[in-house]
């Protein structure tokens, strides 16, 4: 079984938009089962999944107190991957997730603020021995600021590596939670220029992280 740590320093980057993208991603194959827990006290992941059609993936609360439990449950159950969604800020939950990590995926934007908070990780990163991948939001291909982004955490933070496709913002992303979607489930028409955009993006970190998790 894989786990999946998705964190972030901050809110806003977009964290929990791409642990569900992770988490139907691998749920749309057939062969696999996933389990979304909701380690953020805010709860998006289980407003989202009550406004889902489809019955999978399984997304479950967790805190401090029965998150190792849940684990071992899903383990036992023959669940294939287990994908966190975190709190964004630092504290001892998750401190826990990465340490049960095969993969931690940290979620930033190109702003100076986000970026320069992600290296406050990193010793709990070195610590855990798990994989590591950045993922910018909010960032178009050939912007300033986004080569910026990438330069900053090959410098700060160089035992992470940084997903080379960029999750664009387009407003279908703002609109998919409502429907208990996630981009990569869309089938847009030739005409829907952002919804094809914005599928390819998280279709390109899908493949980029199923990689790291191999």
């Amino acid at each position: 079984m894989k786990i999946i740590t998705v964190a972030s320093t901050k809110g806003g980057p977009g964290k929990t938009t791409v642990a569900q993208s992770i988490a139907t991603g691998l749920d749309a194959t057939k062969a696999n089962k996933v389990l979304l827990l909701d380690a953020d006290p805010q709860g998006t992941c289980i407003d989202w999944i009550q406004l889902r059609e489809a019955e999978t993936p399984l997304v479950v609360a967790v805190g401090s107190g029965n998150l190792a439990g849940v684990v071992d449950e899903a383990r036992g159950e023959g669940f294939t991957h287990v994908v966190i969604d975190t709190s964004p800020s630092q504290s001892l939950l998750m401190a826990d997730t990465m340490k049960m990590a095969d993969l931690v995926v940290f979620v930033a934007n190109p702003r100076v603020r986000v970026l320069m908070a992600l290296p406050n990780f990193r010793d709990e990163f070195i610590t855990s021995k798990a994989k590591g991948v950045a993922v910018l939001n909010f960032a178009h291909p050939g912007q300033a600021s986004t080569e910026a982004a990438v330069e900053y955490l090959g410098e700060h933070f160089p035992e992470i590596s940084v997903c080379p496709t960029g999750i664009r913002h387009y407003k279908i992303h703002d609109d998919l939670p409502a429907l208990g979607m996630t981009a990569n489930e869309l089938t847009p028409t030739k005409s829907q220029t952002s919804e094809i955009n914005a599928k390819a993006d998280i279709l390109g970190v899908l493949k980029f992280i199923k990689k790291e998790l191999s």
